[in-house]
């Protein structure tokens, strides 16, 4: 499995020096990373903006900023996204094809101060839950009617499972303040609760910067919220998901 993320060419270098009579050896090859390909650096593909360009990603935290790490695998057409929020227990999954993203797992949560394993959103057909369209679109609304499979700690057997359908929002493409990494380009969305009217002051909303992917989350109904953010480094290891991703 290939992570798509940019990487720092390394150059290998050498002393030029003489060799008798036959001269100076050749110089070292410079070894050049992989070309970024050209899906990645398109700002209207969603995917770009929810796994950000900061390479590579890694878990840092200080203040109130808590560290992500973040792995995308896959391709232009198919993939995944893991999202590290507490390693290794605690992380997202999501995964796109040519037209979604679909919010597969959240990973390592408590629910009616009950620990699971996780959950996900599935709809009646168990086809997964759509998060937003793979193109950026502002303004851009969905009735996900979905049921909420939480898995036991341990077996991910599925423990409980109830219907809450969920409302999607794209809100569209901003800038955030996002304190000491300055002002960023983001990719605003949210879901809202059966109850919730749809706006800025209700909900759940996701910032994703086009530099360091997930970057802002806040609760607006209650409310509650962090800010993330990452340095170079490795990307933090994560348990298996509970849900048979792609």
């Amino acid at each position: 499995m290939r992570k798509w993320s940019p990487t720092i060419a390394v150059i290998l270098s050498a002393s030029i020096v003489g060799c008798g009579k036959n001269g100076p050896s050749s110089p070292a090859p410079i070894i050049t990373p992989d070309p970024i390909p050209a899906w990645r650096l398109d700002r209207s593909d969603a995917v770009n903006w929810i796994a950000g360009h900061h390479s590579p990603s890694t878990w840092m935290g200080g203040g109130n900023w808590l560290g992500l790490g973040t792995e995308l695998i896959g391709d232009a057409n198919r993939g995944r996204i893991v999202i590290v929020k507490h390693a290794p227990v605690s992380f997202e999954v999501l995964e796109y094809d040519p037209q979604w993203v679909y919010h597969v797992e959240d990973h390592g949560i408590a629910y009616d101060n009950v620990a699971y394993a996780g959950y996900s959103w599935l709809t009646k057909a168990n086809e997964r839950a759509v998060w937003m369209p793979r193109r950026v679109t502002p303004g851009w609304t969905y009735a996900n009617d979905t049921w909420r499979h939480l898995y036991a700690v341990g077996s991910c057997e599925v423990a409980r499972v109830f219907r809450e359908p969920i409302y999607s929002q794209v809100f569209g493409i901003e800038t955030l303040n996002a304190g000491q990494l300055g002002t960023l380009d983001v990719l605003h969305s949210a879901f809202f609760h059966p109850g919730n009217r749809q706006g800025r002051d209700t909900g759940e909303h996701y910032w994703y910067s086009w530099d360091y992917g997930w970057i802002q989350w806040r609760d607006a109904t209650h409310p509650m919220g962090s800010f993330f953010q990452k340095n170079t480094g490795p990307v933090p290891t994560y348990e298996t998901p509970c849900v048979d991703v792609q």
